[in-house]
């Protein structure tokens, strides 16, 4: 997930941006000096309380963890992922993005070099532990997220996504629940037997998830391949053909090119259905957990 997609969306949705439309936004950044977005209220934050039922804010209240991370898995679901998902994995990937990056389009040092440059040896290097070479540094002028953009690094470690969607029925019958537990030669009584018997077979679903997954992108692979050989590319006088609006029905990307990620509104919209959270069921899945 693109968080400055989430951040931007949802400053949108509660005002924090010069524009309410993603147009407006961009027209808005492409006439300062920095291409930043700016907020109106730089002081509020960006993910604010919500409650109710999705009717009233609180806009100088921030969201609490539990419902950010409500809000994440509950994308991540939608999006097909397995495994589990927290909010620092959003943090891991960004550092791991950064750490992947060419040092030449860093344009940064080790601060350890900056600090012996300065002459802090073994006996000063306490005041290296206490920030003073930083003080002299200062931030890091590099934009890493748009470096980590054009980079596009592919990630070997990232979250297995499925073909579809993952069905939205979540909770096990509880015929289901209890088959296993007498398979398994388990208390049915035992409240803590039965949330182990759960979470497994909820490890289950993710592996058979995962495996099928596994197996249809194989089958895409090969299909990729085999397209690849019997393709033959086309002569020069069939290229020149125009084509008109017909070549964009199948939704092509004219902006392929640019290296820009564009936000669509298919994509707005998804996010915004996925990020309201209804309160009292939020607290019913709290009050299921705690028991």
């Amino acid at each position: 997930m693109c968080v400055i997609k989430w951040l931007l969306i949802m400053a949108m949705r509660t005002g924090q941006t010069h524009g309410t439309t993603i147009e407006e936004v961009l027209n808005d950044t492409s006439r300062r000096n920095n291409l930043t977005v700016q907020w109106k209220h730089p002081k509020r934050p960006v993910l604010c309380y919500w409650t109710g039922r999705r009717t009233t804010t609180l806009p100088d209240e921030p969201v609490p963890a539990q419902i950010t991370r409500y809000w994440l898995k509950t994308m991540a679901e939608a999006a097909g992922v397995i495994g589990r998902v927290t909010t620092h994995a959003i943090r891991r990937d960004a550092l791991r993005d950064v750490a992947m990056l060419p040092a030449d389009k860093l344009n940064v040092t080790n601060r350890a070099i900056v600090a012996s440059v300065a002459g802090r040896n073994s006996r000063l290097f306490l005041k290296f532990l206490k920030g003073v070479t930083d003080r002299y540094a200062e931030e890091i002028e590099a934009l890493f997220f748009n470096l980590r953009a054009e980079a596009d690094r592919e990630d070997k470690r990232a979250p297995i996504f499925l073909p579809y969607l993952i069905p939205q029925k979540k909770r096990f019958k509880t015929s289901s629940i209890n088959q296993y537990m007498e398979a398994n030669e388990m208390d049915l009584n035992d409240t803590n037997q039965r949330q182990r018997a759960k979470r497994r077979l909820k490890q289950i679903r993710d592996e058979e998830l995962s495996l099928e997954s596994s197996r249809h992108r194989k089958a895409s692979k090969e299909e990729n391949n085999d397209a690849a050989e019997d393709y033959e590319p086309s002569s020069s006088a069939e290229s020149d053909v125009d084509y008109g609006d017909a070549a964009f029905d199948e939704g092509e990307d004219i902006n392929a090119d640019t290296g820009h990620d564009e936000i669509t509104d298919a994509e707005i919209d998804s996010i915004q259905n996925l990020i309201y959270v209804d309160r009292s069921q939020y607290k019913k899945s709290i009050r299921r957990k705690t028991k």
